[in-house]
């Protein structure tokens, strides 16, 4: 049984360590490319599902983890766990970056937006009224 354990322990941290590596490629992404270029936004969000789907395992690896775990710890164990606690850190600030890259990109996204609002108003105000054809009458007596 502690061989399965180490063998969950040893999956997990594969795991972590590709949730790193997709991680480290969502914070390369320019907020202002996310914005301007819609195939690099499918690019960003496809890396977003494989991540989604990687959490999932590791999710469910964590609860057979701790089914397991009621037989005491092994020296090996404790490494992967101390292996699995530098992958979190590093993890840790993957997803921060990841965090400033979609943040940064909803400011730029509201800032279009109000431009866009902006130039409508402008438009607005030299756009006439629609004038009917019958002509009109001008009060030159005061």
């Amino acid at each position: 049984m502690v061989k399965v354990l180490i063998d969950l322990y040893q999956r997990k941290l594969d795991l972590f360590r590709q949730l790193g590596k997709l991680s480290a490629s969502m914070a390369e992404f320019a907020p202002d490319q996310l914005i301007a270029d819609d195939e690099v936004g499918e690019d960003f969000f496809k890396l977003l599902d494989e991540r989604t789907v990687i959490i999932g395992q590791i999710d469910e690896l964590t609860k057979q983890i701790q089914s397991h775990e009621e037989e005491g710890a092994v020296q090996e164990v404790e490494m992967l766990k101390c292996a699995l606690q530098e992958e979190m850190i590093k993890l840790q600030g993957h997803n921060e970056a990841v965090e400033t890259v979609v943040k940064r990109s909803l400011e730029q996204l509201r800032e279009e937006t109000r431009k866009l609002q902006s130039g409508k108003q402008s438009n607005r105000a030299y756009i006439g009224r629609v004038r009917s054809a019958e002509g009109s009458f001008i009060d030159k007596r005061r």
